[in-house]
């Protein structure tokens, strides 16, 4: 009786032991650096106990993650806990009246709070922007407006007696991409805010992994990233 008793106790821990050698023997196991090229920095780790750790730097792009990883097969799945927010692009007023005199003014700035002099050192209500964000306007008739916000924002003098219906943003260095926006009719000015939430968090969800040998490629918004493992 008292050995049936010591196998029911110790089935558990065995069975632990068993699961922890698994993952110590998975290939997977181990840090893996970026073979992206010489702009690129990257390092993912994934530890024997299913955690993983992610960083990603390239040109004005930084981010990182980290969180918990599976696998399923011959796939290994990253999982970003806990779960980011994901920054947006949203209107914050529509207006009929123009900025000196424009037809139609655009201007996204960040939250409330952010810094109020922009990177080239100017101050005021309209020139503490974000400058690169994609924008294009679609029109009743003819070619839609598109262009790029500068940190003063962005205007036309005409609109060529066209009618703007909507409007839709991105700003592509973090993928931020807000929804169409319909454009009150008389609308002259709109300003938009951007929220940066969890921004430079990336929102693994399932990610693939695929290990083949010493590399390694990590399919993900940003492509297909290769790595090898740390040391060879």
């Amino acid at each position: 009786m008292r050995a049936e008793w010591c196998r029911l106790l110790l089935a558990p821990a065995l069975m632990l032991a068993s699961h922890a050698a698994a993952q110590t023997t998975d290939p997977a196991v181990g840090t893996w650096r970026g073979a992206m090229g010489p702009d690129t920095a990257s390092e993912l780790d994934l530890s024997a106990d299913g955690h993983f750790r992610y960083f990603f730097s390239a040109g004005a792009l930084d981010e990182g993650a980290e969180g918990r990883w599976t696998r399923d097969g011959a796939t290994v799945h990253l999982f970003t806990e806990p779960k980011p927010k994901p920054p947006t692009l949203t209107l914050d007023t529509a207006s009929p009246e123009g900025k000196e005199g424009a037809a139609l003014f655009l201007f996204v700035a960040g939250p409330k709070g952010s810094p109020d002099t922009n990177s080239a050192g100017a101050s005021g209500p309209d020139t503490n922007g974000i400058a690169g964000v994609d924008f294009h306007v679609e029109m009743d008739r003819g070619d839609p407006l598109e262009g790029y916000t500068q940190y003063y924002g962005w205007s036309t003098e005409s609109l060529e007696g066209r009618t703007p219906l909507w409007v839709q943003l991105v700003e592509p260095v973090n993928g931020i991409t807000s929804d169409r926006i319909m454009i009150p009719a008389g609308t002259k000015t709109l300003r938009f805010t951007l929220q940066p939430n969890d921004l430079g968090v990336a929102n693994f969800d399932g990610a693939e992994v695929v290990v083949e040998g010493e590399a390694l490629t990590l399919k993900q918004r940003l492509g297909a990233l290769r790595y090898v493992r740390a040391g060879k």
